[in-house]
């Protein structure tokens, strides 16, 4: 998905998905909610992909990931 909303290219793609596929073996989903440790990784993560987004891409990278903790914290 953030291919398409951020118009990645396929060297970004490739680098956000190493990303993530490294973030999930730290923290599969599965553990999220147990891990005290899973807000730390989680912006550790959003940092290295921010890393490999141009400054436009990352102003809504910013955006998206401000509407996805907006709706995580409303079903708290």
């Amino acid at each position: 998905r953030l291919k398409t909303d951020l118009n990645l290219n396929d060297e970004q793609v490739a680098k956000v998905k190493t990303i993530l596929e490294e973030s999930r073996k730290e923290f599969p989903p599965s553990r999220f909610a147990e891990c005290p440790g899973f807000v730390q990784s989680r912006a550790h993560t959003r940092a290295r992909i921010r890393e490999a987004l141009t400054p436009e891409q990352q102003k809504r990278y910013d955006e998206i990931n401000a509407q996805r903790d907006a709706e995580m914290n409303k079903e708290r």
